[in-house]
C-alpha cells in the first residue's frame, strides 16, 4: 500500500512540475495572444496549429480537426470532447467558437494536449504500453 500512495505521489509531483515548464516555456517561445471568457484564458487554434506542427485543419459542421504526421486531433466548437488519434478525452471547458475562429481553454491546452503532444518531440522517447496511476 505505501508502495501505491509514493507512486501516486510521484506521478502527480512529475505533472505539477511538467505543468509548471510547460506554461513557463510558453511566454518565452511562442506568443499565444490568450484571450478571456468567463474568468477563462482561451488561445486560439490556429496558434495550436502553428505551435505543434499540424499541417491541416479543417472544418465539417461544427467539427474541427488538426492533422499532422503522428496526431489527429478532433475537436468540437461548444464540445468539451476532444479525440486524439481516436481515443477520448474530456476537456475541463467547451470549445469556444467567435467569427469563424476557434479557441481551446489554456488550462485544457497545458493539462492535456500538450503532455499528450510533447512525447512525439522528444527524440530519445520510447514507446510505452502501460500507465500505472
Amino acid at each position: 500500500m505505501l508502495r501505491a500512495s509514493r507512486a501516486i505521489f510521484t506521478f502527480f509531483l512529475l505533472i505539477c512540475v511538467f505543468s509548471c515548464g510547460v506554461t513557463a516555456s510558453y511566454g518565452q517561445s511562442f506568443k499565444w495572444n490568450p484571450i478571456k471568457h468567463n474568468g477563462h484564458e482561451y488561445v486560439s487554434l490556429n496558434s495550436v496549429k502553428t505551435f505543434y506542427g499540424f499541417n491541416k485543419m479543417s472544418f465539417s459542421g461544427k467539427s474541427i480537426t488538426l492533422e499532422n504526421k503522428g496526431v489527429k486531433l478532433q475537436l468540437g466548437a461548444g464540445s468539451q470532447q476532444c479525440r486524439m488519434n481516436g481515443v477520448l478525452f474530456i476537456l475541463s471547458y467547451p470549445i469556444l467558437s467567435s467569427k469563424g475562429r476557434y479557441f481551446i481553454a489554456r488550462t485544457d491546452l497545458v493539462k492535456l494536449v500538450d503532455p499528450v503532444m510533447r512525447p512525439s518531440y522528444i527524440n530519445s522517447a520510447k514507446v510505452f504500453n502501460t500507465v500505472v496511476i
